[in-house]
């Protein structure tokens, strides 16, 4: 009952974030599609339920019809617009000096389930005969290259709106960053360090005879050496003492970090000893606010080709609705800058996920755009196009199984006991 309410308890935040997230990523379609004049017929928020519950706002467009072009082209003889859910749109066709003008509408709306959203342009749905080419403002009218970037749109501006949420959240609040001097932080209860008799704050001066000048110094010892006697040289509250660390052999792949202790994308089963490094809040100038912000992308990038080496490290990194619902549910109980961080870290996922190059994903889609930027802007072949379309689904529907899977494993395993730390002399225990 208490997982339940705890659950419960981050939901209305979650799927706030949800439409927030969902919004910024459909945005970036909405406004690219517009500026190469596709007609976009509804920008909905929410993506089940067959009418919307909230129609918000209507937008009026216009596009210029061509010498030819037919505007009742992707209606049926009844009227009935094919794309639009059986809703009757009018054709409006205006004469202008200039020519004919066909005048049409967007619609944002929110549909009765908020978990997902899309905006549907004009001309998604390929013809048998290939007619999707000729609607005007139709999102196959127009060449493969503008294709590709209204494709491109909506995951950037998913990154790009996580990245300029951390920035502010940075600048203000700080982020938490190890620091590299040769100080031990929290102690592990029973382990090599704490057997040693190595407190928070001792100062390691040398290991094994050679002088320590950095954290990453103790590391690269510690990580290349277990099981082996290392003798440890340090300064206790002034007073310098010797005493001997065996480090163990950590049975997980650990990530390992590069001398500025920044994670360097690569997975090894390294030696440990038992501390945890010291941190601190720093506040960051804007352009270090940028930078850092900028890196948290590419991080989540190198992690995804990390997943891809070894799939086995999907199970610890990969999680889905309900890993981000109780990830806000911790969130809630920090404050809401760690609201806004949890939103603005899945913001960016979400966006890197949807550039993979699977159908019917932005990237996917991205990719038969490519395909026919090669071609020449020919169109492939329907039997092609059903073909990909059929493998991308099986795709994304046993990656939404697997995905699903972890989170109910994790739903249904008990939380992991919290580690115990030894506290430095005269420092508070930790309950």
């Amino acid at each position: 009952m208490a997982q339940v309410l705890f659950y419960l308890k981050g939901l209305p935040p979650f799927l706030v974030l949800l439409m927030v997230l969902v919004a910024a990523h459909e945005l970036g379609h909405y406004l690219f599609a517009r500026l190469f004049n596709m007609g976009v017929e509804e920008f909905s928020v929410g993506m089940f339920g067959k009418r919307p519950i909230l129609r918000y706002m209507r937008r009026t467009y216009r596009i210029k019809l061509k010498e030819g072009d037919d505007p009742y082209l992707k209606f049926r003889p009844d009227g009935i617009n094919l794309e639009s859910g059986g809703e009757d749109r009018p054709v409006v066709v205006i004469d202008t000096p200039n020519g004919r003008i066909l005048e049409e509408y967007t619609d944002f709306t929110v549909r009765p389930w908020p978990i997902g959203g899309f905006v549907r342009i004009k001309g998604m749905m390929p013809q048998p005969n290939g007619s999707e080419i000729h609607i005007p403002g139709g999102f196959y009218s127009k060449p493969p290259w503008q294709r590709l970037i209204v494709l491109l749109a909506g995951p950037v501006f998913s990154v790009l709106g996580g990245v300029l949420a951390m920035i502010p959240l940075f600048m203000i609040q700080g982020e938490y960053r190890s620091s590299n001097e040769p100080i031990i932080g929290q102690v592990m209860e029973s382990k090599a360090a704490d057997l040693a008799g190595l407190r928070e704050g001792d100062r390691i001066l040398s290991i094994n005879g050679q002088p320590i000048k950095t954290f990453y110094d103790i590391m690269v010892r510690v990580q290349n050496n277990p099981g082996k006697p290392l003798e440890f040289v340090y300064n206790d509250a002034g007073k310098v003492k010797t005493t001997t660390v065996t480090p163990y052999l950590n049975e997980e792949p650990t990530e390992v970090v590069g001398p500025d202790l920044e994670p360097t994308g690569e997975i090894a089963n390294l030696g440990m000893m038992g501390v945890i490094r010291n941190r601190k809040l720093v506040r960051l100038t804007l352009a270090d606010a940028t930078v850092t912000a900028f890196r948290v992308p590419v991080q989540d990038v190198v992690n995804l080709l990390g997943i891809a080496k070894r799939p086995s490290l999907g199970k610890d990194s990969v999680g889905g609705p309900l890993t981000m619902l109780k990830v806000t549910s911790n969130a809630v109980d920090d404050g809401t800058a760690e609201v806004v961080m949890v939103a603005a870290l899945i913001s960016i996922s979400v966006g890197i996920f949807n550039l993979l190059p699977i159908y019917p994903l932005d990237g996917g889609q991205m990719v038969v755009a490519l395909a026919e930027l090669l071609r020449g802007g020919r169109r492939l072949s329907m039997r092609v196009q059903e073909l990909v379309g059929t493998i991308g689904m099986a795709l994304v529907l046993l990656m939404v199984i697997c995905v699903f899977g972890i989170d109910f494993m994790r739903l249904g395993a008990k939380d992991p006991p919290p580690l115990k730390l030894k506290p430095s002399p005269g420092a508070p225990a930790k309950k």
